[in-house]
């Protein structure tokens, strides 16, 4: 089955009660050509993965009565809602902080509070890591990647520095 007839079957399969199979949608491309035609010209250079959000998207969040048009999936497609159907990432939240001050406490130097601690992190990954590479790379990262980068990079070997600048700079005493 190629694209077009792929798209239309999903469009069809999602707003009629039965299932198409791909006879009927054969039935249907030779019974509409001019239809057809037109939805092959729309979506021609746009993956199908991307035309299948479209459509789940209008379903989910427009209608699940009456189809979309061409030109309503052409819109969603071009501001991005095309994408809203994604499942989304899971982002397991993991703060170095919580480790380095429990490892300072098991070693009996710690001096700081996890505020400190905290800070320190997000001073390394933020201004250390961020000079460290082109800012274009590192704005796409996100937390867990930044944390990782300045890991492999070395730069929380410099934590105890950045904890006594830090407190320092607040007149604390360390």
């Amino acid at each position: 089955m190629e694209k077009t007839q792929e798209i239309l079957k999903h469009l069809f399969d999602l707003y009629n009660d039965a299932q198409w199979s791909e006879k009927d949608i054969l039935n249907w491309c030779q019974k509409n050509t001019e239809r057809y035609s037109a939805w092959e010209k729309a979506f021609k250079y746009i993956e199908l993965e991307t035309v299948f959000y479209a459509i789940d998207n209008y379903w989910r969040y427009k209608s699940n009565k009456t189809q979309p048009t061409i030109a309503k999936l052409l819109a969603m497609i071009a501001t991005g809602e095309a994408h809203k159907a994604k499942q989304p990432k899971i982002v397991r939240y993991y703060n170095p902080a919580n480790d380095f001050m429990a490892m300072d406490i098991k070693l009996g130097r710690c001096k700081h509070i996890i505020s400190d601690y905290q800070r320190a992190v997000e001073y390394i990954i933020n201004d250390m890591l961020c000079r460290e590479m082109p800012a274009s790379e590192w704005a796409k990262l996100d937390y867990s990647d930044k944390v990782k980068q300045a890991q492999e990079k070395g730069l929380f070997n410099e934590l105890d520095e950045v904890l006594e600048k830090l407190c320092a700079s607040e007149n604390k005493q360390c």
